[in-house]
């Protein structure tokens, strides 16, 4: 007889994620007004959602009119405070807005990203902020905690508990403003990933 060797196993669509950080800046007489840096993602699923995907993150990662306006109005409003000599040294420093996206899970069915905002408008350190993205890999939906619980109640209190516990080990837990209700309503908002 002839031997025969094993079938390969077909092998599903790995799924590639890459980042590319996008730069851009506004320019006044001497140089940079502000400059606001945010991800862009390329998303290959290996299925049709993947198109559709990519422009709903993309369009999520895109910093928002009014952040940039926010953030326009403050640095030429400090700009436009400089007598001349500030102005030819005005380097935008401590102006702008930088988002990053970091690659929590990405298993074949499942992406989450968490995203990080960093808001400088002159104070003396950056507004910092982040919520979550975390989407279903083959239809492209993006997943609420009643997508991902058989029982979202309990799923809810479990998280609940987790992070008031986590908080008490920081000394610092009780300047922890509302701290309660965000524990509380977490998973109903943008702010969770996987």
């Amino acid at each position: 007889g002839t031997e025969t060797s094993p079938a390969e196993p077909e092998e599903s669509p790995r799924t590639a994620v890459r980042f590319q950080t996008l730069t851009k800046a506004a320019k006044c007489e001497t140089g940079d007004l502000y400059t606001y840096s945010y991800p862009a993602l390329e998303l290959n699923t290996g299925s049709q959602s993947g198109p559709a995907l990519s422009r709903a993150l993309n369009g999520a990662l895109t910093p928002s009119e009014d952040t940039i306006s926010e953030v326009d109005s403050a640095a030429r409003a400090a700009y436009e405070a400089l007598d001349e000599a500030g102005r030819l040294d005005w380097m935008g420093v401590g102006y702008g807005f930088y988002r990053k996206a970091e690659l929590m899970r990405c298993d074949g069915r499942v992406l989450s990203l968490l995203v990080s905002d960093s808001r400088s408008l002159g104070a003396p350190h950056p507004s910092n902020s982040g919520f979550g993205l975390t989407y279903d890999l083959e239809d492209g939906r993006r997943l609420s905690v009643a997508d991902i619980a058989e029982e979202p109640d309990a799923l809810r209190k479990e998280v609940e508990d987790y992070i008031l516990d986590s908080a008490m080990e920081n000394v610092g837990a009780p300047t922890f403003y509302g701290l309660s209700d965000f524990a509380a309503g977490v998973l109903d908002s943008d702010q969770w990933y996987l």
